[in-house]
């Protein structure tokens, strides 16, 4: 075993000890991946490092960048593995306030690029990205405002560090309302950014599912089939059809067709789903799963990965993890699939480690 190789036989973890839940990239050809991982060492100092890692075994392959520095992918969570082996992430040094976005080349080989990722000035604040692998154009979330938000999407094509004109939202948002958006997914094939937003002033209203068409800045909407606030998208684009979770349940779409139907098992709180085209699933993460209320509780009950087909149905629920006493991203990717391997990595309790699970 190497110097810089940890195994864990429950999951993945940073050969620092580190917490991972600051963003992480799975490849979804069944390879490799990477984590970021972060600390507060015993004299008050950060300590991080970026670390590559074999999907087989789980073991540590290379510590890209150990520094003092802290890591961690778009907005602290969102994906960060892209098409073709790419990774990004943020290097933010706490002492002098330097912030600089670098590109793994090769995730596999854990190589970094020799170019940094550096969003023009124009397009603000990039907010996240879409997790897809098909293309090599992704779609961003960026908010251009200043005193008010101005939600846009662009592409990009991260390997190369190129940006296309952004895609003004604001059109298809509800005037009266404060659009306050829940992520962002992509049909690859249909060429569209699929963005929900919910109004922050009435949140138990039904939101909008906002889709910029990417080939000629037509921005269209549609309602959305549930309430609440929005925690991730998750596209297929072979089928065109998403699935969109919410606190009490999930909408399941048809992008194509503009229509949605609304799915609930009783538990509570789903988000940051995932797709499996090839096998043409949806994984979403139930916080709280069905049994966990009523009238007589299961006390031993646990947080699950429920699986099931783009209609809705429930093939499978993975009830092995806790999701509770950890603070999450609306908009973050916290569960990750590789289709290849029918293979779903979410985070262990309170971010330690990488869970890895068979679906």
């Amino acid at each position: 075993m190497s110097g810089v190789s940890a195994v864990s036989m429950d999951g993945v973890r940073a050969s620092d000890g580190g917490s991972v839940a600051a963003g992480f990239g799975v490849n979804a050809d069944g390879s490799d991946g990477f984590v970021t991982s972060n600390q507060v060492t015993a004299d008050g100092s950060t300590l991080g490092s970026v670390e590559t890692f074999r999907q087989s075994d789980g073991q540590i392959t290379h510590v890209v960048r150990p520094s003092r520095d802290e890591f961690l992918t778009l907005n602290g969570g969102c994906p960060g593995q892209f098409n073709g082996d790419t990774g990004l992430y943020e290097d933010f040094d706490p002492v002098t306030g330097a912030d600089n976005f670098r590109v793994l080349g090769s995730v596999s080989g854990g190589t970094e690029a020799a170019n940094t990722w550096t969003p023009p000035a124009a397009l603000g604040t990039v907010f996240c990205a879409a997790q897809q692998q098909d293309a090599p154009d992704t779609a961003i979330l960026t908010n251009a405002g200043d005193s008010q938000p101005m939600f846009e999407v662009a592409t990009s094509q991260i390997a190369k560090g190129t940006f296309s004109d952004p895609i003004n939202l604001t059109s298809a948002f509800d005037p009266n309302a404060i659009s306050i958006p829940g992520g962002i997914g992509q049909d690859t094939s249909a060429n569209e950014a699929i963005v929900p937003v919910v109004d922050a002033l009435n949140p138990n209203a039904p939101g909008r599912i906002v889709v910029a068409h990417l080939d000629n800045g037509q921005v269209t909407q549609f309602p959305s089939v549930s309430t609440y606030f929005v925690s991730g998208v998750a596209v297929d684009s072979t089928t065109h059809r998403a699935l969109i979770p919410s606190n009490s349940g999930f909408g399941v779409y048809d992008l194509a067709g503009q229509a949605g139907t609304a799915v609930s098992f009783g538990g509570s709180s789903y988000q940051h789903p995932a797709a499996d085209p090839v096998h043409g699933k949806f994984l979403v993460q139930e916080v709280a799963p069905p049994d966990f209320f009523g009238t007589a509780p299961n006390n031993n009950a646990m947080s699950a990965i429920d699986v099931v087909d783009e209609s809705g149905n429930l093939l499978k629920r993975v009830e092995q993890f806790n999701f509770f006493n950890i603070f999450l991203l609306d908009m973050g990717s916290y569960l990750q699939v590789s289709p290849a391997t029918s293979t779903g990595y979410t985070l262990g309790p309170a971010g330690g480690q990488l869970a890895p699970f068979e679906y």
